[in-house]
């Protein structure tokens, strides 16, 4: 099953990436900033890589997990109130004998060396740059405190308390280009850029496997550096040109830190061709239409990412079974999958039973409580065999709930549409009269 999720899981990832991709279009025809999209893509995709799971979850009515319904009844309403119990997203059977199955071991493996890989070298860049910190020098340049290193920067360093680094040979510039990589540095500060870095590194760190991830933290990195310009030239309008100009020489120059701070001049983030291309782009036609076209196309995708089936494995044995195997499975609750719920088709005379079994000294004291039973079914929807899931802190209303729940009748449940035996869960209620009168 892992493989298969992984497979599902780059496939979702995709989607969300190519919505995000059209929100950046959209943003940036509205002159808006473009990294939150990306930012919202590497957050995201993780919870719906974990749909199927939490899909099964919710789906489950049995301890250990599987499709499920159930029955809430209870005793102060005269009347059984019968509620289904089950969600689940569409999914893909995985045969057991699938060459996927084969996979999973080696790629559990490879997934911890790559995790344990990629933490380390998140250390070692760490110590690194704590190094090459300790070696700079504290100055002030044009009024702005800064660290002053050999070759490192301009960069941005620290998260909490954040440091302008910038290259010695930064200081030979004249004023004005100083003044643009300043500005641009204090942008990256206001705009809180290595702490949003650091958390949108966190997902990739884990789930280095995921290619569609690497390639949206790459897009955030560079929508960063984009927005940053952005900021910058808002307050320069009339330094476009020379901005340019001092992107070339910073990428020819500069010597980046290692992720995950952001520096001016990145050259595996984002090309200074691109961050080029992107000063002299022209504003589009119609910028609102195509911005309302690209966010219908980003919120299409990112539906169709919440639905496509996950993987799910193929479960026939406990169906394919008969002679002593049955009795095996009513013996005590286990996974019992199936298709279509059991319905209850006796709910007003279950709720005289309850009434009946009500312990009259308990009831008299006013107590009542909630037992929750697992019940087995047969292919015939008749009760085989009640366990008690989950006390309702007084033995008496426990025997009573045991003994209501022989009275159910169901209809059969269905699994590939024939009748299949099942366990579900149903919480048992006993309500005093005083407490139904209180409500």
């Amino acid at each position: 099953m892992l493989t298969a999720w992984m497979l599902y899981s780059m496939g979702v990832t995709a989607l969300v990436a190519l919505g995000a991709l059209a929100a950046e279009g959209a943003a940036r025809a509205l002159g808006r900033p473009t990294r939150w999209g990306w930012l919202g893509a590497i957050l995201v995709s993780p919870f719906l890589m974990a749909l199927p799971l939490i899909s099964a979850r919710m789906s489950s009515g049995t301890p250990r997990g599987g499709e499920a319904a159930g029955a809430a009844v209870s005793s102060g309403a005269g009347e059984g109130a019968v509620s289904g119990v089950g969600w689940a997203l569409p999914s893909v059977q995985v045969p057991a004998e699938s060459w996927l199955m084969a996979l999973d071991l080696p790629l559990l493996l490879l997934w911890i060396i790559a995790t344990g890989a990629s933490v380390g070298a998140l250390g070692l860049a760490a110590r690194k740059l704590h190094e090459r910190l300790q070696a700079c020098e504290e100055a002030l340049t044009d009024g702005r405190t800064v660290l002053l290193s050999e070759r490192t920067g301009p960069a941005v360093v620290g998260f909490v308390r954040t440091r302008i680094v910038l290259p010695r040979w930064v200081l030979a510039l004249d004023v004005s280009l100083r003044s643009l990589i300043l500005d641009h540095e204090e942008e990256h500060r206001r705009a809180r850029d290595p702490g949003f870095i650091l958390l949108a590194s966190l997902p990739v760190l884990f789930l280095p496997w995921n290619l569609p991830l690497w390639w949206c933290f790459d897009r955030f990195r560079a929508a960063v550096e984009i927005d940053c310009d952005d900021r910058v030239l808002l307050k320069h309008p009339e330094e476009r040109h020379r901005y340019g100009i001092l992107l070339i020489e910073l990428g020819r120059r500069g010597r980046p830190l290692h992720p995950p701070v952001p520096a001016f001049a990145r050259r595996n983030a984002l090309s200074a061709t691109r961050r080029i291309e992107m000063l002299v782009r022209t504003p589009p036609p119609n910028p609102a239409r195509r911005a309302f076209l690209l966010t219908g196309v980003s919120v299409l995708l990112l539906v169709g990412a919440c639905l496509v089936p996950g993987p799910e494995e193929e479960r026939t044995g406990i169906l394919d079974v008969d002679g002593p195997s049955r009795a095996e499975l009513g013996a005590e609750p286990q996974f019992t999958p199936f298709h279509q719920a059991p319905e209850v088709r006796n709910r007003g005379e279950v709720a005289e039973v309850l009434d009946q079994e009500y312990p009259a000294l308990l009831r008299a004291a006013g107590i009542g409580g909630t037992a929750i039973v697992h019940f087995f079914l047969t292919e015939n929807g008749q009760v085989g065999n009640v366990k008690l899931a989950e006390s309702s802190g007084h033995a008496p209303l426990d025997q009573a709930a045991l003994r209501v729940a022989t009275t159910f009748d169901f209809s059969p449940a269905q699994y590939e549409g024939q009748p299949t035996p099942v366990w579900i869960q149903i919480p048992l209620t006993f309500v005093a009269e005083d407490e139904v009168e209180g409500r």
